[in-house]
């Protein structure tokens, strides 16, 4: 939650999140680690090559789609504040014609 209370914060600037991802990272390297000793002296096998395109290009796209997401989280609370003054401004008009109805 931000300092405000209300709202949550952006997912790419909670260090929960942040934290998360860093610590799966680490559990995913030691698992690798216990299942296969020699990890990281392995040849290169050009199968794999797609595959880490592919991830790279996942990432890629995730990091767009985080982004969207908060650009849509903005829009949506603009749009809720709007709603919202015009609520109270609906309010206020039905104060002032009752006052001049009377």
């Amino acid at each position: 939650m931000n300092e405000e209370g209300g709202k949550p914060k952006p997912l790419r600037k909670d260090r929960r999140a942040w934290g998360l991802i860093g610590i799966s990272a680490l559990i995913g390297i030691l698992i690798g680690v216990v299942f296969d000793e020699k990890l990281w002296h392995r040849q290169a096998v050009w199968g794999d090559v797609p595959t880490w395109l592919l991830a790279a290009g996942a990432a890629v796209t995730s990091w767009y789609a985080v982004r969207a997401f908060s650009e849509q989280h903005r829009e949506v609370a603009a749009i809720e504040q709007q709603v919202k003054d015009g609520q109270e401004l609906a309010e206020q008009q039905a104060k002032l014609l009752d006052l001049q109805g009377q």
